[in-house]
């Protein structure tokens, strides 16, 4: 049963008669399109994704459009060549073009406001090899077809996609690293409904966690752990059970789901399914200082290239000022018109002019050696001989400003960035706002220490506490 806050909202989620006729007729537009121009290499045009599975929210849609090849031939045709004519043929046509790079090249195209992505392909059966990551694409959206039962389940689809959009988990790319939308439809298959999922993940998720969706089996789920020992939560695709549709999904963002769950069903908070809460409410005051890791390759890179050199950078760049002195709260990265941003959450923004240093015990045979460098050095205090029985001095840091610290020794710097030339800048998060505008409320947020979603309940709970 649905509550009265999931069916307030599902007013806003559920796309109108007039957004579907717009929606779909710029679907077949762009797939006509791509038929006149490849109706002579033999592929199959056809629209994809939470639009040809009527599984999409109200204004925030994103059209696929896949030209499927056969096999015998299909990684000949989805190259850069075949891209560069797509594009020609689309600008020719009056859309607008971007060329985009994932697994391989693709383009989008836009008019009138709507976007969509046109992504070659290999035609396959189920149980056959894909021979590039989008391949299954088609055999997803006929199963979840299949399985959904028509309107009120992909209604409970579209709830629990807010809800996961409000909450920060939504989206398989690494800097969410988190559900994908065919994840989320999965659990609607395997649970029933939205509250179905947060209940089961409320009170029976613990890491492993084993989900076999109709047409699989637990033990298919199990099976997965010795292909991903690293995953926290293991779902088998139903086109393929040896692949785990849950493999994005970090320990960060099912945490996050299920203390979301968790809260969501002791105080449906209308908040919580809001996919753009972020976007709608204003951070609360820094809690913390930040420092922004930018790292901008020489030539175009996909999205999760540039995502995930800055996560590494962020996370080594942590590393070092955690170990010179810092006190480091987290790190995340995402990508951004063509440059890859890691964010850096600190405690201080100065150190102090001495910061402590342990020594051995006084008896350990490297004691001496450590007494006679600093008893003969000018600056530090001590040493001194603790409770521990330990030396112990006070040294001055070797830069009390991150940011200067990271600039003299850039030994964090990931290896593949130094090698193949990436420009690499260490900045100030209040600068990064500056630099780096369409970041702003990104930034701010991950300085609150507090997500939206949090904050959001705070604020509707600490009102209902001062009233009551």
């Amino acid at each position: 049963m649905r509550g009265g806050v999931e069916e307030e909202a599902l007013r806003r989620l559920r796309p109108g008669p007039d957004e579907y006729r717009r929606v779909l007729g710029f679907a077949e537009s762009v797939a006509s399109m791509v038929r006149g121009a490849l109706g002579w290499a033999g592929c199959s045009v056809r629209v994809e994704g939470s639009v040809a599975k009527d599984t999409w929210l109200s204004g925030d849609v994103d059209v696929d459009v896949f030209a499927l090849f056969p096999r015998e031939y299909c990684l000949a045709m989805a190259s850069e060549r075949l891209i560069e004519y797509l594009e020609g043929w689309a600008a020719r046509h009056g859309y607008m073009v971007e060329r985009r790079y994932a697994s391989h090249p693709y383009l989008r195209v836009g008019r009138g406001g709507l976007w969509a992505d046109v992504v070659p392909g290999c035609i396959i059966c189920r149980g056959e090899r894909p021979l590039t990551p989008v391949d299954r694409t088609p055999l997803h959206t006929e199963y979840v077809r299949r399985v959904l039962r028509e309107g009120w389940q992909r209604d409970e689809v579209r709830l629990l996609k807010a809800f996961m959009k409000a909450v920060g988990v939504y989206g398989a790319e690494l800097e969410v690293s988190g559900f994908s939308g065919y994840l989320v439809e999965l659990l609607i298959a395997s649970y029933g409904s939205f509250r179905g999922v947060l209940r089961v993940a409320a009170e029976e998720w613990r890491p492993p966690v084993y989900v076999a969706p109709p047409g699989t089996s637990i033990e298919e789920a199990r099976r997965l752990r010795r292909r991903y020992p690293d995953s926290v939560m293991y779902v088998p695709d139903p086109v393929d059970p040896e692949r785990n549709a849950a493999a994005a999904v970090s320990a960060r963002s099912l945490a996050a789901f299920i203390t979301a769950a968790r809260l969501y069903l002791e105080n449906p908070i209308p908040e919580l399914l809001d996919p753009r809460l972020e976007e709608h409410l204003e951070p609360p005051e820094p809690a913390c200082r930040v420092v922004a890791v930018v790292v901008e390759p020489p030539e175009p890179e996909p999205p999760e290239v540039l995502a995930g050199v800055a996560a590494r950078a962020a996370r080594q760049a942590g590393a070092k000022l955690s170990s010179s002195g810092f006190t480091v709260l987290d790190t995340t990265a995402r990508h951004w018109r063509g440059v890859g941003v890691g964010l850096i959450a600190l405690l201080e923004d100065r150190l102090p002019p001495l910061l402590p240093h342990h020594g051995p015990p006084a008896w350990s045979r490297h004691a001496a050696r450590f007494l006679s460098k600093y008893v003969s050095s000018a600056g530090p205090r001590g040493p001194w001989i603790g409770a521990d029985g330990r030396l112990h001095v006070l040294r001055p840091p070797r830069s009390r400003d991150p940011v200067g610290l990271l600039e003299a020794d850039e030994s964090w710097v990931p290896g593949s960035a130094r090698r193949r030339g990436w420009r690499v800048r260490v900045i100030r998060g209040e600068k990064a706002v500056r630099v780096y505008p369409g970041l702003e409320r990104w930034i701010h947020w991950f300085a609150a220490r507090e997500p939206a979603w949090i904050h959001a309940a705070r604020r509707r709970l600490g009102a209902g506490a001062r009233t009551s």
